[in-house]
């Protein structure tokens, strides 16, 4: 090999040796482990109401066994079980040809009784001229005058059972009498049922009760219409404390709380919810997210973020409100900002970057 070549290629290899050199190291590892990337938030302070957690389970606020009202057989079912319905649509209809008979029959009566009444009332105008003459007698005329009043009565009477049979045949259609769900279905088609027999168990579902059972401390601590806050599969919702039922679980010795709420979220009776309810204990100091609060081997810490770098300050917890953790510390002021998202494996004086 020539000694120019033999120079040439010498000076690729240092050259070579140099960039990889120059790359082998990632930018940020010079000096140390690289910054930690992080979500903080804000410490803040002032008054908190501790609130805890307690299961409740979701009831329709009003249900209703549908039934009929009359007595017959059933011809048709107009749903099936867990149809939606409207006010005033029809679940079941039932067979009206009896009523139908018994209708035509008192409307014939009512008929002959009125043409009956027609004449008798010429006779009474005869009977009055005459008895004003002198010419028939006080006693032929008032026992015209008391038929004519009794045909009136039984006119009266028969129009009375017609409007009576009319309604009879309406109800012949069982309707829904609110808008709701159909929880159950009670009727069959063909089968006979009695004035009061149950067709249908339809619930309005869009408002909803939950029945929370609750220490006597938190019960009595609640106001009627106080707004709580809860969660169900992953919603959050909002009602107002409905009644206090005073009557408690011997057992448990636990109170039912009702809370009502709009079911916004299409919650299902026997759900199971969540609800945050004040126990009545108040915090004064400062305040971070729960998820800024993380166990340690000397105990519960949070993390700030002070000169691009994790601070780790020792923090005892007195209390709690759903998302928002009361705490003591010292070396924290208001507007701190906290690390709540990413410190599961940061260390104290680490840098960071903040998201």
């Amino acid at each position: 090999m020539s000694k120019p070549l033999a120079t040439l290629l010498l000076v690729a290899v240092i050259g070579w040796v140099s960039v990889g050199g120059l790359y082998a190291q990632p930018p940020g590892q010079q000096g140390g482990p690289p910054p930690a990337v992080v979500v903080t938030s804000q410490v803040g302070s002032g008054l908190m109401v501790e609130e805890q957690e307690y299961i409740g389970t979701v009831y329709f606020q009003e249900t209703s066994l549908v039934a009929s009202e009359v007595s017959g057989r059933v011809l048709e079912v107009h749903f099936e079980q867990g149809d939606r319905v409207r006010r005033g649509d029809k679940l079941a209809t039932m067979d009206g040809v009896l009523k139908s008979k018994d209708l035509q029959s008192r409307r014939a009566q009512r008929e002959e009784v009125l043409a009956e009444l027609s004449r008798v009332q010429r006779e009474l105008d005869r009977m009055r001229r005459l008895f004003d003459q002198g010419t028939v007698a006080e006693q032929e005329y008032e026992r015209v005058k008391f038929l004519a009043s009794g045909l009136e009565r039984r006119a009266e009477s028969l129009a009375a059972e017609i409007a009576r049979i009319q309604e009879e045949v309406r109800m012949l259609e069982v309707l829904a009498p609110f808008d709701g769900v159909v929880l159950a279905r009670l009727s069959n088609l063909g089968e006979w049922l009695s004035s009061g027999s149950p067709v249908a168990e339809v619930a309005r579902d869009d408002v909803v009760d939950i029945l929370v059972n609750v220490p006597v401390d938190v019960a009595l601590g609640l106001e009627l219409g106080q707004v709580v806050q809860g969660r169900a599969s992953d919603r959050e919702l909002e009602g107002r404390v409905q009644a206090v039922v005073p009557r408690g679980d011997v057992g448990s010795r636990t109170f039912p709380v009702k809370v009502r709420l709009p079911n916004e979220h299409g919650l299902l009776e026997g759900m199971e919810v969540r609800m945050y309810l004040p126990t009545g204990q108040r915090h004064e100091g400062f305040t971070v997210p729960r998820d800024a609060v993380v166990p340690s081997p000397m105990g519960q810490v949070i993390f700030l973020v002070r000169d691009g770098q994790a601070k780790m300050i020792p923090v005892s917890v007195s209390a709690f409100a759903r998302d928002t953790a009361g705490i003591e510390a010292q070396g924290v002021e208001p507007g701190d900002q906290v690390v709540v998202k990413g410190q599961e494996r940061l260390r104290d004086g680490q840098p960071v970057r903040v998201e």
